[in-house]
């Protein structure tokens, strides 16, 4: 979402940059960065001079963020030591590089049935400012933490998808660590897990959709569902009032189209028996003008094979209309791209750890893969600028902790993210804890523990 360029936790002693650069992608004004297409970056001369009041281009102050969050996360993870306001980031001497992401396209928005309030991204964008980042890295010639605070409901759960695999290739190479926040989605009721037996079996999953339009021009929601291949399904759809469809056979890849006509609805149902980046079957519902009440899908086994499946509804900031499951599941909530298996995934804490943050989103994965990884402050947490709550600022601990390990292991054996992931694990405090747990992974997070294991 950006920095707050101007705020005193980024900056050093003489009054300049703590900043290396910034990659504003929406930002077409000026020269976007080498061997990148689009948006501007701005270098750290150019925030001096903006902070002595001669910027180049009055533009540059669009890198704030609007809403606070990339600067509470910074501010967490690497921000200045600053004695008046009894504050220091993790990292205080580290270095800063931020990517402004863009915000994602009507058209996907639409597509996606995401509240066009909501500050939304596209995946090829995020990995689009991974590589930057990767680039500024070596041009510096320094090890790379990338902290991520986003996050979303769509995707397998696993861990599977291109961002994900991404993201798992970059933490297995030498000098690259990776810190994503686990999400904030539990008590939302945004996750259904069902059972069935044997062939034509069936279970009816049931959605209450409320009254309250949260959104601008299209009003509706849209729905997940995932299974194993080999536990194949169909599935039904019936608005509160009016009858169920007939059964959708999802072993064709096209889109069906149900007209409720009682109800004014129209429901879309896109399917993929095997979809392609995972080996799964995926169906997609997108209800448009859904009418309020209770709506119900019917998924019906196919194989004989029993089968778990799962469906998920958008997190809370994307809904465009509420929705919620009347059996809700309150696990398998950790957002993707958080459950990619070589990063170090957080949940989040109040401040002493002794409470996990009631919104903090549990595991495990859908394969049954442990995740969260660990757990650290999330709660109220004291950002320089006022104080901030959610996994994001969890994670950003995390990524400042991370820089600290990486800074001592560069000098005699430099380590990954995989390698730094079993160290801090190692020296989780996990006092009044069974682990590992869906709610606080392999327990909380302590450097200093860390190190006295490596050496005491």
């Amino acid at each position: 979402c950006g920095i707050d360029f101007t705020n005193s936790a980024f900056l050093r002693a003489d009054n300049t940059s703590r900043i290396l650069s910034v990659w504003d992608q929406e930002n077409r004004s000026g020269i976007p960065p080498q061997d990148f297409l689009y948006g501007t970056e701005y270098t750290r001369e150019d925030i001096d001079r903006a902070l002595n009041g001669v910027p180049e281009n009055d533009d540059i102050y669009g890198i704030i963020d609007e809403n606070g969050h990339g600067s509470s996360m910074a501010a967490i993870a690497a921000g200045s030591e600053i004695e008046a306001n009894d504050f220091s980031g993790m990292a205080p001497l580290a270095d800063i590089a931020v990517v402004k992401l863009k915000k994602a396209k009507p058209f996907y928005m639409d597509l996606y049935m995401i509240n066009r309030e909501a500050y939304a991204f596209q995946e090829n964008d995020v990995m689009m400012g991974i590589r930057y980042l990767i680039d500024v890295a070596r041009r510096e010639r320094k090890p790379l933490v990338i902290c991520l605070g986003i996050g979303t409901n769509q995707g397998d759960h696993n861990g599977s998808g291109p961002l994900c695999e991404y993201l798992n290739s970059i933490a297995s190479k030498t000098g690259y660590y990776v810190c994503a926040a686990a999400g904030n989605e539990t008590g939302r009721r945004h996750h259904f897990r069902g059972m069935n037996t044997s062939a034509g079996d069936y279970k009816d999953v049931e959605i209450l959709v409320g009254d309250r339009i949260r959104s601008l021009g299209m009003r509706g929601f849209y729905m997940e569902l995932w299974t194993d291949i080999l536990s194949r399904c169909s599935v039904q759809i019936k608005p509160p009032i009016g009858e169920f469809s007939g059964i959708i056979d999802v072993r064709e890849r096209k889109k069906r189209v149900f007209d409720f006509l009682l109800s004014g609805s129209r429901v879309e149902v896109y399917s993929e028996l095997v979809e392609k980046s995972t080996g799964d079957q995926l169906v997609i519902f997108r209800v448009i003008d859904p009418a309020p009440g209770v709506w119900t899908v019917r998924v019906i086994q196919e194989s004989s094979v029993p089968g778990v499946f799962d469906m998920w509804l958008p997190m809370e900031d994307f809904q465009q209309v509420e929705t919620v499951y009347i059996e809700a599941d309150p696990n398998v909530i950790i957002c993707e791209p958080a459950n990619a298996l070589n990063i170090m995934t957080f949940a989040a804490s109040n401040a002493d750890g002794s409470r996990i943050y009631v919104n903090s989103s549990r595991g495990y994965t859908r394969d049954g893969r442990i995740k969260p990884d660990l757990t650290a402050p999330g709660e109220n947490i004291n950002v320089n600028i006022g104080t901030a709550t959610g996994t994001s600022i969890a994670a950003a601990v995390g990524a400042g902790i991370a820089a600290l390990f990486a800074e001592w292991s560069i000098p005699d054996q430099p380590t990954n993210s995989i390698a730094a992931k079993k160290y801090l694990i190692s020296g989780a405090r996990t006092e009044n804890l069974e682990v590992p747990n869906r709610s606080w992974g392999w327990g909380r997070i302590d450097i200093y523990n860390t190190f006295v294991n490596l050496f005491i």
